[in-house]
């Protein structure tokens, strides 16, 4: 294993260690240390930067077995150049990826590909996990066409082969009582990339993730990777948010979380679930606030859970929560308001065709739509004309497949526009639609 730690305090045993240790060993395990008045100096890891300005980097080859182990207490790191992100760790042989941001830490970057944190494995084994806690990340510049992500991780190439057999390893985030900003239009705050065989896990609590651009996503989770043979419900693709995260991604057709399973056509993916879970947030977007999607090829479930959670969008189709399923499996939106919510069961969207909640199945398999408790849903459309149709509908169930719709719902669901339901199920193919509501239900529409 190389271990790299790393604290504000001085260190006294000087930067550069032998250099020859990297040429017997045979590995690819480079810091680089930042430039501060035009002086640059590298070393092998371990050899922790000197100053602030200063940026990490650590890379091993394809012929090494060893781990990338990266401890940083309290550092803060600030990049201005392209391609030099603040903390980079890279592996292309079979050991694992841990980068471990501990509470005090800040990096500021602002180039092109210059992420605060990357971890990218394109090794044939080992996984990527990256801690963050009580830490800052900002990048990018507000309004650039290009520039950085705040945290990069990527397992797996992504090539024409996919998915790629002789690639496994698991992909897991974890974020904790932080602070994520991305400027710049198609940046992320959160940025998860799977190709290979394995996990794809990220955890946020107590944290705040915010892009102010276009097409900028907050938290963005892709898997276009593969679960290993025989691996059953130990393999999955989940994303889940917790204990009062904030989420904002304001502008046009940018959404707060996104999970996709993606396909590529012409193999055989094994079933792998997609799921969401989301309980004490609040979650802004200019498009979509919660997106759970599975492309055709892709089999399996998709399971999205909402408790407690405060949701606007302002997108003229900013959906709140939308689960998209295109191939074999039945999807699951739950939404839940318990006796104290831990923040007001609340969605509101504000587009003209800005629905409450959408379950959009087009393959094989039951939709299932159950709101518990008192939520409260209210689709605005703000931007009404007399002959707009509007069809922003509380809650949507569509089926162009074969499977049935059950909605059961409760809560008070206010609607405004032409052709703007309360609840509504759809139905061009094969199956049955059930539509429910009780409890303390109230239902208003206007238009």
């Amino acid at each position: 294993m190389k271990r790299l730690l790393l604290s504000s305090a001085p260190f006294r045993e000087g930067i550069c260690p032998d250099l020859r240790i990297l040429a017997v060993l045979g590995l690819a395990v480079l810091v680089t240390l930042g430039n501060v008045g035009e002086v640059w100096a590298a070393a092998v890891c371990p050899g922790p930067p000197t100053n602030q300005g200063d940026h990490v980097k650590c890379e091993e080859g394809s012929m090494s077995s060893e781990d990338i182990d990266l401890n940083l207490n309290a550092v803060n790191i600030e990049t201005t150049a392209g391609s030099t992100p603040a903390v980079s760790a890279s592996h292309a042989g079979t050991g694992n990826i841990t980068i471990d941001v501990f509470p005090g830490s800040r990096f500021t970057t602002t180039g092109v590909a210059s992420h605060g944190i990357s971890g990218v494995h394109t090794g044939s084994s080992g996984s990527v996990n990256v801690f963050v806690s009580g830490s800052t990340v900002e990048t990018g510049v507000e309004g650039a066409d290009s520039g950085p992500h705040g945290i990069f991780v990527k397992r797996g190439v992504n090539h024409a082969m996919l998915p790629l057999a002789n690639q496994a390893g698991d992909l897991s985030v974890l974020l904790s009582s932080s602070s994520v900003t991305a400027h710049g239009n198609s940046r992320h705050t959160l940025f998860a990339q799977h190709f290979a065989q394995g996990k794809l896990d990220v955890l946020l609590s107590r944290s705040t993730l915010a892009t102010t651009d276009s097409s900028a996503h907050a938290v963005l989770g892709q898997h276009l990777g593969q679960c290993p043979p025989s691996s059953g419900s130990s393999c999955y693709a989940k994303i889940k948010s917790v204990n009062g995260t904030r989420i904002m991604a304001p502008g046009s057709r940018s959404n707060g979380i996104t999970l996709a399973r993606v396909q590529h056509s012409g193999f055989t993916y094994l079933p792998m679930d997609g799921i969401i879970e989301v309980n004490g947030n609040t979650i802004t977007a200019g498009n979509w606030a919660v997106f759970n999607s599975t492309e055709r090829v892709r089999p399996g479930n998709a399971k999205t859970r909402i408790t407690d959670t405060t949701i606007t969008t302002t997108g003229a189709t900013g959906y709140a929560v939308f689960s998209s399923r295109a191939d074999t499996g039945d999807q699951t939106i739950n939404l839940a308001c318990t006796d104290s919510p831990a923040a007001p069961c609340k969605i509101t969207t504000k587009g003209t065709q800005g629905y409450g909640i959408l379950g959009w199945h087009s393959g094989n398999g039951d939709t299932r739509i159950n709101v518990q408790g008192d939520y409260v849903i209210t689709t605005e459309s703000v931007d009404l004309t007399p002959t707009n149709i509007t069809a922003a509908h509380g809650i949507y169930g569509l089926h162009q497949g074969t499977g049935d719709i059950h909605v059961s719902a409760e809560g008070i669901i206010t609607t405004a526009g032409i052709s703007s339901h309360g609840v509504r199920g759809a139905h061009t193919k094969t199956g049955n639609i059930n539509l429910t509501t009780g409890g303390s239900s109230r239902i208003t529409t206007t238009g």
